[in-house]
């Protein structure tokens, strides 16, 4: 049984050994996040974190929605020098398709603003607010730079219709009817299933794609 996170309780992540994060799943990546950088910026005073001032980057491979402060002019010096002065820099670039959402940055941009960063928080996936997910192909987007993956499946999706709690359940349903696991629209969500998506869907993956990178599963305990 894998840990649960909510706003009160995360696990304990060694910074110095993981400063490049991304998240994926479902259910709570946006509020883990934010969540990861509070701890961090609490810990920043700690010997052993050292990093003064203390600065967390979040920024994304995929789309998040943009919040207050948020800064997408893309401009690799004016981000670094935020990140210089200390605290939390969301950046990241417009989103012409979805204006209230920004995109990736630049990799030349990212690398060197990540580089002033003591903490870098990445979302990865998308789910559509969906508590759960199932990923595609080419999903997630996650860059070589990742210490540490970080997969977030939902507990709200319990007790709900796979139809109804799972995002991609077509793509899962059909890749989990050639490995001989039978589940229709209508089966009910339980953590067994979880457990299930988050193995067969993620894990096998990752760790085939980024054998280095450490993988935390997370179940999540967060009002969507």
């Amino acid at each position: 049984m894998y840990e649960t996170f909510s706003k009160t309780h995360i696990p304990d992540i060694d910074f110095a050994a993981y400063p490049v994060i991304s998240v994926v799943g479902a259910g709570g990546k946006t509020t883990l996040i934010h969540l990861l950088a509070d701890k961090f910026m609490l810990e920043s005073g700690r010997p052993d974190i050292g990093n003064s001032p203390a600065s967390v980057l979040i920024t994304t491979t995929t789309h998040m929605y943009i919040e207050q402060g948020a800064d997408l002019s893309c401009d690799r010096d004016l981000i670094c020098g935020k990140l210089r002065q200390g605290g939390i820099v969301m950046a990241g670039s417009p989103c012409i398709s979805e204006p209230r959402k920004l995109g990736r940055l630049p990799s030349d941009v990212f690398r060197v603003a990540a580089a002033h960063a003591g903490l870098t928080l990445i979302e990865a996936d998308g789910a559509k607010h969906f508590p759960a997910k199932y990923p595609a192909e080419n999903e997630p987007v996650i860059i070589p730079e990742t210490n540490l993956i970080i997969i977030v499946m939902g507990l709200k999706s319990i007790g709900k219709k796979i139809k109804d709690a799972v995002f991609r359940y077509e793509l899962m349903l059909a890749e989990f009817s050639e490995a001989g696991i039978y589940i229709s629209p209508e089966t009910i969500v339980d953590c067994e299933l979880l457990i299930k998506i988050i193995e067969y869907g993620y894990i096998r993956k990752l760790t085939e794609e980024f054998p280095k990178a450490t993988i935390l599963p997370l179940f999540s305990n967060i009002e969507l």
